[in-house]
This record gives C-alpha cells, sequence and structure tokens, in this order.
C-alpha cells in the first residue's frame, strides 16, 4: 500500500452511477471494471445489465491511451456501446478517439465533441 507524504499529490477516482433504489445493488457493482488506474488516467468500463455499455475516463495528461477497443488522447471521455451495436462517444480537450480501429473522430487542435453513429 501506498505511504501519505507532504506535498506528493493523491489520486482516486469516484463514480457516481445513477439507478432506481434497490434493496441489493450489487448486480450493479457487478457491472463496473477498472480498465486502467494510475496517478494520470483512470478507464472504468460500466456494463448496464440488460443495456449499454460504457468507457469513461479521465486522462490528465492528454497523452495517447490505448485501452481494450479505445484508443485516445482526449483529458477526459464517454463511449457508449448500445446494445444493438451502435457506438457514440463525447470527448474533451482530444485530437482523437478510434473505436475497434475505425476513427470515430478527428482534429489538428484540440477540443470539444459529441459523436453519434
Amino acid at each position: 500500500s501506498a505511504q501519505l507524504e507532504p506535498g506528493k499529490p493523491i489520486h482516486f477516482a469516484t463514480l457516481l452511477l445513477p439507478h432506481e433504489p434497490l434493496p441489493d445493488a450489487s448486480s450493479l457493482a457487478q457491472g463496473i471494471e477498472v480498465l486502467r488506474d494510475t496517478e494520470s488516467c483512470t478507464v472504468v468500463k460500466i456494463s448496464r445489465p440488460k443495456g449499454s455499455t460504457w468507457w469513461v475516463g479521465l486522462n490528465e495528461g492528454g497523452e495517447r491511451i490505448a485501452v481494450g477497443e479505445l484508443v485516445t488522447d482526449a483529458r477526459r471521455f464517454a463511449v457508449e456501446r448500445t446494445v444493438a451495436g451502435k457506438v457514440r462517444c463525447w470527448l474533451a480537450e482530444g485530437t482523437l478517439l478510434r473505436w475497434a480501429g475505425e476513427s470515430l473522430f478527428s482534429a489538428t487542435e484540440r477540443t470539444t465533441a459529441e459523436v453519434a453513429d
């Protein structure tokens, strides 16, 4: 386990997942998978029961990352794959987002964008 040190930044992620009140929300928790968690980048996959799958992330440094089928340099992003297989995404401060080898977004300068399939 890491030790706290004066002046050293601490990184952590919190996921808020809206849902109807449930007596047991463990089925929702089972659908959450942390794919990457470093000091500068966190990527979480959220599989909704009988619904869409989401990949959401914070990439503080804006470095190009590759996680599974996702490649991006966006500092913040969300990608949704619907049950029907459609893909849509939102990214902030990025120049590229590729999904399964397909370019969903490309720009010459960092920007914010939304792309719907």
